[in-house]
């Protein structure tokens, strides 16, 4: 078993939630080594990756999805 642990996406939830805090995308975007938040097609690549055959072999792995955020 296999674990995503995402940082800040960029989902109508988030915009939802930015919104109501007075924030914008851009400060958030601000945060991030990357330069910006991730996408949720960048999410689903790995959670398909992870789900494919070419990851067959990986258990046990915490893979995060960050942006380099986690590490900065």
């Amino acid at each position: 078993m296999n674990a995503v642990c995402p940082g800040e996406i960029h989902t109508p939830m988030l915009e939802a939630s930015v919104k109501r805090s007075g924030r914008t995308i851009a400060d958030l975007d601000e945060l991030v080594p990357f330069g910006r938040i991730g996408k949720p097609d960048e999410v689903a690549a790995l959670v398909a990756f992870l789900a494919s055959d070419e990851a067959a072999f990986m258990c046990g792995s915490l893979v995060e999805i960050t942006g380099a955020q986690a590490v900065a």
